[in-house]
């Protein structure tokens, strides 16, 4: 429950952060600010997220997720 609750506030503080910014509004703004978080979901194995906070909270997310789930 506590992973789940995380994930929910991750998605809740993106979504935030895209709307007091206004993203969208100016082309490229929201691709430029999602492109982090797109790296690191496109990384095979997560290594240095970068400077975007919510790329290192991503990552972060992911890495415990990731735990818990047996392999394939």
């Amino acid at each position: 429950m506590e992973l789940t609750a995380h994930w929910a506030a991750f998605i809740c503080r993106v979504d935030d952060r895209i709307d007091r910014r206004g993203l969208g509004s100016v082309p490229g703004d929201r691709e430029r600010f999602t492109a982090p978080l797109r790296h690191v979901l496109d990384r095979a194995a997560i290594t240095s997220p970068g400077p975007a906070p919510q790329a290192a909270l991503l990552a972060r997310l992911r890495e415990r997720t990731a735990a818990g789930v047996p392999s394939v």
